[in-house]
């Protein structure tokens, strides 16, 4: 394996990518790249800079490789990280927030009572889901009152809530009811009503908000 090859694969396993996601990312074949990190392929400047570009590394003085025996030398290649960790604290610029959503999503964390954001939590994307859901949608709300029956969830629990409108049976959603929103589990009664933790509700006086994925907490 070559220096460049080294160095790719480096950064790469570093930005925890795979191969099939680098290449996604670069826009080349998955075989292109695996070529490349065997030594297999040579790479000229541009190819490489635009790589490991995408990885969060830059290149200062490249010498390209020529195709040869493996006696060849291996180019010089000098890298350093883009961003480094300077004493003031770091702004990235859109690009590098783009760049980092595309990684990591950011849901927010929201007190069911004032509506407003309290916090965020931070998950990776995974072929652009977020723990299997579009990270869009997400929301995770920090409840107050609890009453909803045979349940787990506590007061000051957090629920991670994909913001869905349709229905399914017996589930647990967020709800709003009487201009105030809580947690609430809801059954089918009729084509006009819902049981609403096991009251009967007139269908009108329920928005739905939001279904409930699970609970989030810290030991």
């Amino acid at each position: 394996m070559n220096r460049i090859a080294e160095q790719i694969k480096t950064a790469r396993i570093k930005a925890k990518l795979s191969e099939k996601e680098l290449a996604k990312k670069c826009g080349l074949q998955v075989s292109y790249i695996m070529q490349v990190e065997s030594g297999k392929k040579v790479i000229n400047e541009k190819m490489a800079e635009k790589i490991l570009k995408v990885l969060g590394n830059q290149m200062v003085g490249l010498t390209e490789n020529t195709e040869g025996s493996n006696e060849t030398k291996a180019p010089q290649i000098k890298m350093k990280q883009s961003v480094s960790a300077p004493k003031a604290p770091l702004n990235p610029n859109e690009g590098w927030k783009s760049a980092l959503s595309q990684l990591i999503k950011e849901v927010p964390i929201i007190d069911i009572l004032t509506w407003k954001t309290v916090g965020s939590r931070s998950y990776p994307v995974i072929e652009g889901k977020v723990l299997g859901y579009n990270g869009d949608k997400l929301l995770i709300v920090k409840v107050g009152q609890v009453d909803v029956p045979n349940s787990r969830i506590m007061r000051g629990d957090e629920i991670l809530i994909s913001k869905v409108f349709d229905f399914h049976n017996n589930a647990v959603y967020l709800i709003q009811q009487e201009g105030k929103r809580k947690i609430a589990k809801l059954s089918h009664h009729s084509a006009e009503q819902y049981y609403v933790n096991g009251s009967v509700v007139d269908k009108r006086q329920v928005e739905i908000m939001g279904k409930c994925l699970s609970v989030q907490f810290d030991l």
